[in-house]
């Protein structure tokens, strides 16, 4: 019985990863990523890892390391919800060319990576971007990707080092890259080896942009509710004012 339970269980596992597959890798995603084959940045890709509003994220192998690639997938509906992220200009000139505006999306999330990167803030080192793929650094180890703070069981335990290493990333994100993360929770942080990693930097937006201030009180008053809820009570005026008087 028990050997049939697990049977069920692989032919359900083999029918959603056969539909995720389906639904990302059309030709144009096929063509993306054979180019940067040819950059010797992607092999092959090992599996899913998660499915989200508007990309698909697997884990692959390129030469002898494993990496992560972001999908966005080309027939996504949700790009038009995405407006109060725009202050591209590219962008904006595409805005009603769908395909076109999920390619500058996929490339302004590479090019934000790419900024705090170099600039000192964690987050995955970005390593390539064709049209609606980028291929970035696998935070995690053995190819098995770390979760994020939402599905991290030792986030109590490391709830002060989070904070620190939260602070230290704010302030270099908003006072050296001049850039707000703008959708920024526990959904999209992964604490691992003592690091706190920002992702997600798609819809990242720079600190001169009209709904700029808004976007960072939203997130830091969504980041209070999560410190508040793992044992570290804190406030907003308290995260403002410890991200400003930061000092590395």
């Amino acid at each position: 019985m028990q050997e049939l339970i697990e049977e069920h269980q692989k032919q359900e596992k083999d029918k959603v990863k056969r539909k995720i597959f389906k639904d990302v890798f059309d030709d144009r995603t096929e063509k993306a990523l054979q180019a940067i084959e040819r950059r010797d940045n992607f092999d092959y890709i090992i599996g899913p890892i998660s499915k989200g509003k508007e990309a698909n994220l697997f884990v692959a192998k390129a030469k002898n390391k494993f990496v992560a690639v972001k999908i966005y997938r080309i027939e996504t509906t949700y790009f038009h919800r995405r407006n109060d992220y725009v202050n591209d200009e590219k962008l904006l000139q595409i805005s009603k060319n769908p395909i076109k505006k999920i390619y500058a999306w996929t490339e302004r999330e590479y090019l934000n990576l790419k900024l705090c990167y170099e600039n000192g803030i964690k987050v995955p080192k970005p390593i390539d971007q064709e049209k609606n793929v980028l291929i970035m650094e696998l935070i995690g180890q053995k190819g098995e990707p770390h979760p994020t703070l939402k599905y991290d069981k030792e986030v109590k335990k490391n709830i002060n080092k989070i904070y620190k290493q939260y602070i230290k990333n704010m302030n270099k994100m908003l006072y050296t890259t001049k850039l707000v993360h703008a959708d920024l929770s526990e959904y999209n942080m992964i604490f691992f080896k003592d690091k706190l990693y920002f992702i997600d930097m798609g819809q990242a937006v720079g600190t001169n942009y009209k709904k700029a201030r808004d976007f960072v009180n939203r997130d830091i008053k969504t980041i209070v509710k999560f410190f508040n809820k793992n044992g570290l009570k804190t406030t907003i005026e308290k995260i403002k004012k410890d991200i400003k008087k930061y000092k590395d």
